[in-house]
């Protein structure tokens, strides 16, 4: 396959590269995903929906391969990495439409995010299945917890949110995309005890929520 190494090519010629390929599934599957990464990354930097339904169609593909449990967690990350470029692409378009009348009607995005949120926790959570995933790099262990919780955040499960933040920063105490989230809901990462506000009335700390929140914390703060 032609060199696609980014100091060689600017990012346009890297995506079309990509984009004209026929031949990803004849590569190792080290290269093949270092690929898929690098159109999932560059179609959402360069905008190009159609590389994101590209790299929908070769995970697909390498999904069918004969794969160890380690690669197929990896997959699943990348699988949930494209649902997430989807809906951020969608969600940058103006939420206006033109009718054939040529009126201006506003869209629900949320149709659109439902789908997409859905596809990224599913790929996540089959992620955290797999046998392999404790296989995987601390780093992108790191990822698909903290990309997991954020997705629970979003939806309102909060407390999944915390376990998931708190099982990556019990690998990594200093990751910061877990610690961000953690400090923007007031809680002290660096203690075992942490102190979240519900919208600043702290009777809610009482609550059994808050009670299992804490449970959850102090066990995945536990040596695995």
């Amino acid at each position: 396959m032609t060199d696609l190494n980014p100091i060689h090519k600017n990012l346009e010629e890297i995506w079309n590269l990509l984009m004209s390929s026929e031949k990803l599934m004849n590569l190792p599957y080290t290269q093949s995903m270092e690929y898929l990464g690098q159109l999932i990354d560059l179609s959402l930097d360069l905008r190009r929906d159609e590389g994101l339904a590209r790299a929908q169609t070769w995970a697909g593909n390498l999904a069918t391969q004969e794969l160890m449990s380690q690669q197929r967690a990896l997959l699943h990350y990348f699988s949930s990495n494209i649902w997430a470029n989807i809906a951020h692409l969608r969600n940058a378009v103006t939420q206006v439409g033109v009718k054939e009348d040529k009126s201006i009607v506003e869209i629900d995005i949320w149709d659109w995010e439902q789908e997409e949120t859905e596809k990224q926790i599913f790929h996540l959570r089959a992620a955290l299945g797999e046998d392999g995933f404790n296989e995987l790099p601390e780093t992108r262990r790191c990822q698909i917890y903290t990309n997991l919780a954020n997705l629970y955040n979003t939806v309102g499960r909060f407390v999944e949110a915390i376990e998931y933040w708190g099982r990556a920063i019990a690998i990594n105490p200093l990751f910061g995309m877990a610690l961000a989230h953690c400090v923007n809901i007031g809680w002290d990462t660096s203690y075992s005890e942490f102190s979240v506000e519900f919208e600043g009335e702290e009777e809610h700390h009482d609550t059994k929520e808050w009670r299992e929140t804490q449970q959850k914390w102090h066990r995945c703060r536990q040596p695995a």
